[in-house]
């Protein structure tokens, strides 16, 4: 069935309306009090969004907007099918995942890490691919055998004997970083005084990362605006954003367009923000 398109005049802006109901905004200048989708009706949900410039050259940003309830319009249940997240991490070389973190993935993508939409999603699940050896390892493995004891060093804030190396589905490290995620998630200093916790339990695996999306990552300047490399600049930008070209910051970007492609998103994304 060919897909009809009708184009109409929404608050100003000229839009596209599919059978499909999702639609790209005109572009909003980031003077605008108000943007996105919020405001349209009926509800819309943000899907992802792309930099702009107006009629005027003023920056600004073009929203691809749902109706809220539709499959691709946010609200509670899943943000993709199984089968566009086996997709999207064997596109990247890795062997298929099962159901049960796909199922993981979703139950605390909009919970903890208040992900808004389709392309944050995107963007948190290659940076855990990377993370993780495509959600295979748990424990960063160069300091698997060593613990890398004269690493993630921090007076403040270490326990004696304890190594704060990377841990769950995007390699929490430091201190400063298990010891607030354990307040936050478990009420106590658990993980700052048994680090592997992360490690060994699936359900604190995914916790943690996207306890540290949503408190380390999703607010930084860019992130927002579907620029993949500021999250990788959140992530790891002291040793892959210092300099353009890094090689570990290419490969998060490559995952990327693949997790993009088996979820439906139209292009390889932006790769700004990092260097």
């Amino acid at each position: 069935m060919k897909s009809h398109v009708k184009v109409f005049l929404v608050l100003g802006f000229a839009v596209a309306s599919t059978w499909a109901k999702c639609w790209w905004t005109g572009c909003q200048p980031i003077t605008w009090g108000v943007r996105g989708c919020d405001h349209y009706e009926p509800p819309q949900h943000q899907r992802e969004s792309r930099g702009c410039r107006d009629a005027q050259g003023v920056q600004g940003d073009e929203y691809h907007c749902c109706p809220k309830g539709s499959p691709d319009g946010g609200g509670t249940g899943a943000f993709f099918t199984y089968n566009q997240f086996r997709e999207a991490v064997t596109s990247n070389g890795f062997p298929a995942p099962g159901q049960d973190k796909y199922n993981s993935f979703n139950a605390y993508a909009r919970t903890l890490g208040k992900i808004a939409n389709l392309q944050e999603a995107a963007m948190a699940l290659a940076q855990m691919i990377h993370e993780s050896e495509g959600l295979q390892a748990k424990r960063e493995l160069r300091c698997v055998q060593t613990q890398c004891f004269n690493e993630y060093r921090d007076a403040r804030c270490d326990r004696p004997g304890t190594y704060y190396f990377g841990r769950g589905y995007i390699q929490l490290t430091w201190c400063f970083n298990y010891g607030p995620a354990s307040q936050d998630l478990l009420g106590d200093d658990r993980l700052l005084n048994n680090p592997d916790l992360v490690a060994k339990d699936e359900k604190l695996a995914w916790q943690t990362a996207f306890w540290f999306w949503n408190n380390r990552v999703r607010n930084r300047d860019g992130v927002q605006q579907g620029k993949f490399g500021a999250s990788t600049n959140a992530i790891n930008g002291g040793k892959e954003c210092s300099a353009p070209g890094n090689v570990q910051a290419q490969a998060r970007f490559r995952i990327y367009g693949n997790v993009r492609r088996a979820f439906g998103l139209q292009g390889a994304g932006d790769s700004s923000g990092c260097a």
